[in-house]
């Protein structure tokens, strides 16, 4: 379905990755083997943004979201951008194109807002892996950084609220070009 949104509720470790995973992929090899469709290439830009709050979980997500990609979407590139790595090897990734970006609201933002060559006209699916982790973290540093982040909002080095960020990513984003949301949340059973 078109525009469709999702929340995924489960507890850690439940699947809920491969729950927005697979039918991302599914997508593009639907794609990939339709008629009348040129193949998915880096160069048509990004087809699904994943937005996680840490950066350890990035490295999760890209891991196994390589994994899959590997058996059976040999052309789809999948990136991360996050904080703490150089923005310059980040930027150069994307000038080539990457398929599946997944990344830190603040550091996505940083691109969203400097780096001209990334290409979101053919985004598919936004993911908000753990959204209320991504929203809590923001708030939680809200305090300290506000007086910062005004003082320094011209400069590529801001640092930028994670929960304004998601807020500002959604704005730019939601404005009609993007068919699929999820939204996941951890979920502790008692």
């Amino acid at each position: 379905n078109d525009n469709s949104k999702i929340l995924l509720k489960s507890q850690t470790g439940s699947g809920k990755t491969l729950a927005y995973l697979i039918p991302i992929v599914a997508t593009f090899i639907k794609l990939n083997m339709t008629d009348g469709y040129a193949p998915i290439h880096r160069t048509d830009g990004t087809r699904a943004l994943i937005l996680v709050p840490t950066r350890e979980l990035c490295n999760q997500v890209t891991d196994i979201c390589t994994k899959l990609v590997s058996y059976c979407c040999c052309n789809v590139v999948i990136g991360q951008v996050t904080g703490g790595e150089k923005r310059k090897s980040e930027k150069a990734r994307l000038r080539k194109g990457i398929s599946i970006i997944i990344g830190t609201p603040g550091r996505f933002l940083d691109h969203l807002r400097t780096t001209e060559c990334i290409n979101l006209k053919h985004l598919q699916f936004l993911v908000l892996d753990e959204i209320d982790k991504l929203l809590e973290l923001g708030e939680s540093n809200a305090g300290g950084m506000q007086g910062q982040q005004s003082h320094n909002q011209t400069s590529s080095n801001a640092i930028i609220n994670d929960h304004n960020a998601v807020y500002e990513i959604l704005k730019i984003i939601l404005q009609g070009i993007v068919g699929c949301l999820v939204c996941t949340i951890d979920h502790v059973c008692d």
